[in-house]
Order: structure tokens, then sequence, then C-alpha cells
């Protein structure tokens, strides 16, 4: 038997209901059914793109930034060039941490996923953060 599936919020729908038991949206005919093996799942890859991206945009700007701090604590940036090379690598995992964030809203939109999606909204709000705390430390010390 095929699994069916809410086209609200894509949770799993018990045989013949006409209510999702998750979102309250009526089932009415077999037009609003998604059928895993015939039609996508809208919304699915966002959700799970948004956290990805999300994770890993917080793992590499947290390394940029602790990065930023041992070389202005330490002084050992000779050149203004390190600085520029480490402002452009947290450039770089921001744009990471922004698509997570918009990836997360369209998920969000489109009601599918919603703790992945969260997940991954609030990972891009906490990179763009990073983000921004590590681009000040920069300008500062150039």
């Amino acid at each position: 038997m095929v699994q069916k599936f809410c086209e609200q919020c894509g949770s799993p729908l018990k045989e013949n209901s006409r209510f999702c038991v998750k979102c309250g949206a009526q089932v009415l005919s077999e037009s609003q059914i998604i059928y895993v093996n015939n039609r996508k799942i809208p919304g699915r890859g966002y959700g799970i793109s948004s956290m990805v991206l999300g994770i890993i945009g917080c793992f590499y700007l947290f390394v940029q930034l602790l990065n930023i701090i041992s070389a202005i604590s330490l002084e050992s940036l000779s050149l203004d060039i390190d600085l520029i090379i480490l402002a452009l690598n947290v450039t770089l995992y921001a744009v990471l941490s922004l698509l997570a964030l918009i990836f997360g809203i369209l998920a969000r939109k489109r009601k599918y996923q919603c703790g992945i999606s969260s997940s991954g909204i609030v990972l891009g709000v906490l990179g763009m953060a990073i983000a921004v705390i590590s681009l000040i430390m920069v300008a500062a010390n150039i």
C-alpha cells in the first residue's frame, strides 16, 4: 500500500481520514493527497538544506571567529592582507548562513518539517550574527 501524506504539512495520513491529525487540513479528494511514489512532497528539500547549510555555516564561521581572535590577541598578523583573507572567508561562510535562513523560511511557508526548518532559521541567524561580529573585529583592526 502507498503511504499518503497531507498536502498542507506533509505529515502521514491515516487510511480514509478526512482531516490531517497534525494541521487539521481537510482531505476531500484524491487530488489533495500526495503520494510519495508519484509526486514530490512540497518543501521537503528546503528544510533539510536549511539545517545542513546552517550547521556548516555556523561551524566554519565560529572557526574563523576563533582565528580572528587569536590573530588579533597574539598580534601575529604581519600584513593587513591576513585580515582581509579572514574577512573574505567570513563573507563566504556568511553566504551559507544566509542561504540557510532563506531555505528555512521557504520551508516554513510551505509548512513542511517545521522543526528542521526552524533549526535552519536559528542556525542561519546565529551564523549571520557571528559573521557580523567577525567582520566588525576585522574592520577595527585594519
